[in-house]
């Protein structure tokens, strides 16, 4: 292989490495077990079988959605679940036919293409009546789909399209709760580090109820931001632990150990801002995770760069921005106090990233240049908070609203981006 060829290959990985770096949430969001879809559709085509002809029905789906659902977020999702079909072959006498099945895939471009595949059984009435086994392969542009289905003993073979409504991968619930992660993201080898669900009991009949319900969404946003606080504390421990192992500068390897003791502070400042909310101590633990696999020193190095941008630069610069935006708005003394010293904290980590960036940019050389320019370019990085409240009278508890959440989130994207150019010119 010439010098040439292992360039381009390279530099084909090094694009695919940063893509999915992209392609992982700047925050970790909660996992619903109700995160579901539900869809039915109809279908025609044509059936090569003994009596041939064209065929129509309907069918019926649930989708467990398994990944993926976090809204401005560009990640396809995946899932299986049980799929009916009734179909009907022929005009004048129609022969009819019931598929049960299970179905899964996996969207190849998030709420656009999709591909999936479906075995099961089929029972097939008429004058060719009997069992027969059912494999098909659906592939689906946004509602619409073509596909192929075998019924194997009946010699059944059909051909054809239609449109389901809802698309089989479209979730019908998208987490409620802030998107903004108020720390670093924990990564593994098998992803994000995913929130679970809160699994807290509520006592309707508790004292003082009532006069808690109005602020209980404050107290909750609270309870999770001190969980994902606490998660950031492995986070920058294996932070420190793979710029050791990519020969980073000692001082940043301090920093980021320093980082981590910021955030244990961060998780019982939040949690003591969410009881006084809940009325109730919050729920708050660190993750028992596995320590990520280790890279070949040039990969670790371009992971930390492509990392630091999105992790670090992107979303700790947001929190901190957003941390500040908040503490201006809260009238609570106590509340605002939490809030300054932690916008004051995430803005250092960004600033640390900063500083690990210029270094991997660097130590990296062209390779991570190219990685992080092609990544740092993406105008999708700045996140849209189309799901979260716009209550904005819980801004004086120092939870901001969708529309400020957008604004501050955009203004920073475009600080970031003005800040990136300037740092490739250095």
């Amino acid at each position: 292989m010439s010098q040439a060829e292992r360039r381009v290959r390279r530099r084909r990985r090094n694009r695919w490495l940063g893509r999915a770096v992209a392609a992982s949430s700047l925050v970790c969001t909660p996992a619903h077990a109700d995160d579901m879809a539900f869809g039915g559709g109809f279908f025609f085509g044509y059936r090569f079988a003994a009596q041939a002809g064209f065929e129509c029905g309907f069918e019926a789906f649930t989708t467990y959605i398994s990944n993926g659902n976090e809204p401005g977020e560009v990640g396809a999702r995946s899932g299986i679940g049980p799929l009916v079909q009734v179909g009907l072959l022929g005009a004048r006498q129609p022969q009819p036919r019931i598929t049960l099945a299970l179905q899964g895939g996996g969207e190849l471009d998030r709420d656009t293409l999709a591909l999936s595949g479906s075995v099961g059984v089929s029972y097939r009435l008429g004058a060719d009546a009997g069992f027969g086994l059912h494999t098909g392969l659906l592939s689906e542009l946004v509602f619409f789909n073509a596909g192929i289905s075998q019924e194997w003993f009946l010699e059944q073979t059909f051909v054809g399209g239609g449109a389901r409504v809802m698309p089989t991968f479209r979730s019908l619930k998208e987490p409620e709760t802030d998107r903004a992660i108020p720390g670093r993201p924990l990564r593994t080898d098998e992803g994000l580090f995913q929130l679970p669900a809160a699994a807290a009991t509520r006592d309707a009949g508790a004292p003082g109820k009532r006069a808690r319900a109005a602020v209980e969404p404050v107290g909750l946003a609270f309870e999770r931001d001190a969980a994902l606080e606490a998660a950031s504390v492995p986070a920058f421990l294996q932070l420190a632990s793979e710029l050791a192992g990519a020969r980073a500068p000692a001082a940043l390897i301090r920093r980021a150990l320093r980082a981590a003791a910021d955030e244990q502070v961060h998780a019982r400042l939040t949690a003591e801002l969410a009881e006084r909310h809940l009325g109730r101590p919050a729920v708050v633990r660190v993750p028992e995770v596995t320590r990520r696999r280790a890279l070949a020193r040039d990969a670790s190095t371009l992971r930390l760069a492509l990392e630091s941008w999105v992790d670090g630069c992107c979303s700790e610069g947001r929190a901190a921005a957003q941390a500040a935006a908040a503490a201006a708005r809260a009238q609570d003394p106590a509340t605002r106090a939490v809030l300054v010293r932690i916008a004051a904290d995430e803005q250092r980590h960004a600033e640390l990233a900063w500083s690990i960036l210029s270094w991997a940019l660097q130590a990296g050389g062209p390779d991570a240049r190219d990685a992080v320019h092609e990544l740092g370019s993406a105008r999708e990085r700045d996140h849209v908070y189309e799901h979260e409240h716009d209550r904005t009278d819980l801004e004086a508890h120092g939870r901001l609203a969708a529309g400020t959440l957008n604004a501050v989130a955009r203004a920073h994207g475009e600080r970031s981006r003005a800040r990136l150019r300037s740092l490739y010119r250095l």
